[in-house]
């Protein structure tokens, strides 16, 4: 779907000259400015009009220097060419789609290098005999094809986002909730043992009466 919408982006009001920077549809570009070395970036995603989806807004904190708690993690962000990566995941959910919108978004799948012809090049244009895409693979294969939701079983450098990311990510919300929950149990036993307590001293104060 990168040849379908178009991004902009909208840069710190803080930056000198900020202006909208209109993306090429489908295509990479590089900004140039100076100014803080890390703010939030607005993100207005316009739809293909088959959708019906309203325009939505994002927003991405990026960082233009190294961070992290130690000096190992603030230097393991930094490429070889200088450049340091600000990964933040996002994920658009469409609720009931129309049909139209529905079939550009899921037809078109195909295995990373594939071509539709049998000699690679005549790309179903006359040239080479049309050959129909391979059924697609289970999910949890950890095969990743183009123009599709796969992600791979297993995080690398360069694609952290993975089945393994997903379940430590769990699993840290899992513990966090656990503590969580310990630290709520032990709060409501200590009101418990003061209100015990509370409702004893009342009792002893009326049983002494007014003096």
């Amino acid at each position: 779907m990168g040849r379908e919408y178009w991004d902009l982006f909208e840069i710190k009001e803080l930056i000198p000259g900020n202006s909208v920077v209109e993306g090429v549809a489908g295509k990479p570009f590089t900004v140039k400015e100076t100014g803080w070395g890390e703010f939030d970036i607005a993100i207005k995603m316009y739809y293909v009009n088959e959708s019906g989806e309203k325009p939505q807004t994002l927003y991405h904190y990026l960082r233009l220097h190294p961070y992290g708690r130690t000096d190992q993690e603030k230097q393991a962000m930094v490429t070889e060419n200088g450049q340091v990566r600000s990964w933040n995941y996002e994920e658009q959910l469409f609720n009931e789609p129309y049909e139209s919108f529905f079939n550009l978004l899921t037809t078109g799948a195909h295995p990373k290098g594939w071509y539709d012809s049998d000699n690679g090049k005549g790309k179903g244009k006359g040239k080479g005999k049309a050959r129909a895409l391979p059924p697609l693979p289970a999910l949890d294969s950890g095969e990743v094809w183009e123009r599709t939701a796969m992600i791979p079983l297993y995080s690398t450098p360069d694609e952290p986002f993975s089945r393994e990311f997903e379940a430590a990510e769990v699993k840290r919300l899992q513990d966090a909730r656990k503590k969580v929950e310990a630290m709520t149990a032990e709060v409501l036993a200590g009101i418990k043992i003061k209100e015990e307590k509370l409702a004893k001293l009342k009792a002893e104060n009326a049983a002494t009466g007014p003096t």
